[in-house]
């Protein structure tokens, strides 16, 4: 399996890795076959296809601590994306008339775009679930634990 094993791990994992990825791009071309401008039922569907995506790579992890490391990345990342394209957008703006600058200002602007609305809010969100149902699977094995050990 060589270099699938290391990423998702054993062979059931990449199974289920495998289903949220196509559940990932059914969404996605579903959503833009719909259309996502002003368009809230598309626009959900492709917020599904980013879940899947995120369910895709982390769906194996096992421990809370991991879920809250990608809530609190996620959480700062939704700033600093949204401060980056803003600037990234202005300096666009003050190079217009360097035609190669203006570009890689404004595609950096617009990737930051993309990370600040669709990526970060769905790392949180993935992480506060993740973080908060490991949590209390952790809390009802230790409990557990604690009674058998009496």
């Amino acid at each position: 399996m060589g270099i699938a094993a290391t990423v998702f791990g054993e062979k059931r994992s990449l199974r289920v890795s495998l289903i949220f990825l196509a559940l990932c791009a059914i969404f996605t071309v579903l959503a833009l076959v719909i259309g996502i401008d002003d368009n809230i039922p598309g626009f959900i569907i492709l917020v599904l296809g980013a879940f899947s995506l995120a369910l895709a790579i982390v769906h194996g992890w096992r421990k809370s601590k991991k879920y809250g490391i990608l809530a609190i990345g996620s959480f700062v990342g939704i700033f600093l994306f949204g401060i980056l394209h803003n600037v990234f957008e202005g300096l666009a703006k003050n190079f217009m008339d360097i035609v190669f600058l203006y570009y890689i200002f404004a595609g950096i602007g617009v990737f930051s775009f993309f990370m600040a609305l669709m990526v970060c809010p769905v790392g949180f969100l993935t992480g506060i679930f993740g973080f908060a149902i490991l949590r209390i699977k952790e809390y009802r094995e230790r409990k557990n634990q604690t009674k058998q050990d009496n």
